[in-house]
């Protein structure tokens, strides 16, 4: 082998190596999102259970943090589609 052949499987390696940690960053970032989505759920399923006052305006915050995720999800699923 040349050197020139050499260095580019070992450019070939490093970017496979780099596209594959970019890939697991995405699907770790969609796993612990969609962990917090189930949790934000439970706990907004929970308020809405209580007939208080404040644990309905709980509930209301707690959609909108549900929202603000699935935006952040979308970003980020645009981002990686790209």
């Amino acid at each position: 082998m040349t050197f020139l052949s050499i260095l580019t499987a070992f450019f070939q390696a490093v970017t496979s190596y780099f596209n594959l940690k970019s890939k697991t960053a995405y699907y770790d970032l969609l796993e612990k999102s969609d962990s917090r989505l189930d949790k934000l759920d439970k706990e907004r399923q929970i308020a809405r259970s209580k007939a208080t006052p404040e644990s309905q305006a709980r509930a209301e915050e707690i959609l909108s943090e549900i929202i603000e995720e699935k935006k952040k999800l979308a970003e980020i699923k645009k981002e990686f589609s790209k």
